[in-house]
């Protein structure tokens, strides 16, 4: 089985991967560019990347499945379901983000470059406390996911291909 073709499973990283098939799983929802979040990325430049899921579905599709989304990001303050301006008519396009602590202001200016070292080092233990959190978050959102397909779509949820 095969997701969209911009969506290799190769190129999926580990972290994300279970919720990612599972969301595609659900018919008519299509993930496109996921990444887990990473630190450190580029020091000094970007010392942390967020993670991230795109994702569509047909407009007006799958409230209840959102709603359960959103009061899950709602609960951790470092997640966030975005609702993105859909290029396709008749289609939602949704990004759940995972947020490090911010490394640029508004204008896009470092932060990071400003601080001294052991502010910078205090940012890395932050950022790897916050990495822990963020993965173990994935996992509560795909539980979340499956516990959706059980009750709404299918018990079985092998059975179900993911595209």
């Amino acid at each position: 089985m095969a997701l969209c073709e911009t969506v290799k499973l190769e190129h999926v990283d580990d972290h994300v991967l279970d919720l990612v098939i599972n969301l595609n799983r659900i018919p008519q929802i299509n993930t496109l560019t996921t990444c887990e979040g990473h630190v450190p990325y580029e020091p000094p430049t970007w010392p942390a990347k967020d993670g991230w899921i795109y994702f569509t579905i047909p407009e007006g599709a799958y409230r209840d499945l959102l709603l359960t989304l959103e009061l899950f990001c709602q609960e951790r303050n470092y997640f966030a379901l975005r609702n993105i301006r859909s290029v396709k008519p008749m289609i939602e396009s949704f990004q759940i983000v995972a947020e490090y602590e911010p490394h640029h202001d508004a204008e896009m200016n470092n932060l990071f470059e400003k601080m001294n070292d052991a502010g910078k080092k205090a940012y890395f233990e932050r950022a790897e406390i916050r990495r822990k959190e963020i993965l173990q978050g994935w996992s509560d959102l795909n539980a979340l996911v499956v516990q959706y397909i059980q009750a709404h779509i299918a018990e079985d949820i092998e059975s179900l291909p993911y595209r």
